[in-house]
């Protein structure tokens, strides 16, 4: 295989959920982590005071410890639009399409069974509203939980059709198409038509 043209090579993640044993194993190994949905905020917050912990436990330096935990994200659903109502309304089709699958809510730690719209929102694995207000609850939750990163995630389930009638939802978007290298209406419309098939 190819090596990384990147040097040093890039860093490697270690995904947790709900585990307890998968923070302590990257704590044991250096290994910075991201986080899955499934962690509210309280538990987002202990996973990275038991990383810290662990760390220390373990044997490595507490400028080793900090430096890793200075590198954190947690995976979240995003949704913006002109209003957070509208945002709210745009979003529970595609959220609830996707986690009709009992897999696709064990797989992000939450409850296997069927659970209704409002307690993803309650959860705040998902934020909602206007960017302005999106950017707000990002920042309240990375200053009560003390993690600094944020994955995401703005395509859940069937979203990509709201695209077709959100303003709001297509300039996010094309914005997030963008910051990814691409730009204009033909970069747009080819990436449209093949996440749509």
């Amino acid at each position: 295989l190819p090596k990384p043209v990147q040097r040093p090579m890039p860093p490697v993640f270690m995904m947790v959920t709900q585990s307890d044993a998968s923070v302590e194993f990257a704590a044991k190994n250096g290994l910075p982590i991201i986080l899955g949905q499934g962690p509210d905020w309280d538990d987002a917050k202990r996973k990275l005071a038991l990383y810290r912990e662990t760390a220390r436990t373990a044997g490595h330096s507490d400028a080793d410890t900090e430096a890793v935990v200075a590198r954190p994200a947690q995976l979240k659903m995003i949704h913006i639009a002109g209003s957070s109502k509208q945002a709210r309304a745009e979003f529970e089709q595609g959220l609830m399409w996707y986690f009709q699958t009992s897999s696709n809510r064990g797989m992000f730690g939450f409850n296997v069974e069927p659970q209704p719209y409002d307690y993803y929102l309650n959860h705040r694995s998902v934020m909602l509203g206007t960017a302005q207000e999106v950017l707000d609850q990002i920042q309240e939750y990375q200053e009560f939980t003390g993690i600094p990163g944020v994955v995401c995630w703005f395509n859940c389930g069937v979203l990509f059709g709201i695209l077709k009638q959100s303003k709001p939802a297509e300039a996010c978007f094309r914005t997030a198409i963008g910051l990814c290298g691409g730009g204009g209406d033909a970069d747009y419309h080819a990436y449209l038509g093949r996440a749509l098939g």
